[in-house]
């Protein structure tokens, strides 16, 4: 049987003030320039350098490795990047040719 000082206890009891954690930072955007001449726009999360806010190099060296081989590499293959950031090589592999 639920007690009268039970009803009287506030809702918010467990709420963190609307102030407590800092805000969102915008999303970060980069473009890519595959050899076809199609560009793909990523979306990149986070703000610390090591979380992938920005397309790191090695991503952009493999992406073009991947494509420039891509029929000896990819083409009707299944592709499993391990990695952090965008995944920039396998939306490279996806564009040319990998099956999954």
């Amino acid at each position: 049987m639920a007690s009268d000082t039970e009803d009287e206890l506030p809702s918010d009891l467990f709420q963190e003030p609307a102030d407590y954690y800092p805000p969102e930072k915008p999303a970060t955007f980069a473009s890519y320039e595959l050899v076809s001449g199609e560009t793909l726009d990523l979306r990149l999360v986070g703000g610390n350098p090591l979380w992938g806010h920005m397309l790191w190099n090695a991503g952009k060296v493999t992406a073009r490795y991947l494509e420039e081989h891509a029929e000896q590499l990819v083409k009707d293959k299944d592709v499993l990047e391990l990695g952090a950031g965008a995944g920039l090589p396998s939306l490279v592999c996806q564009r040319r040719g990998a099956r999954k």
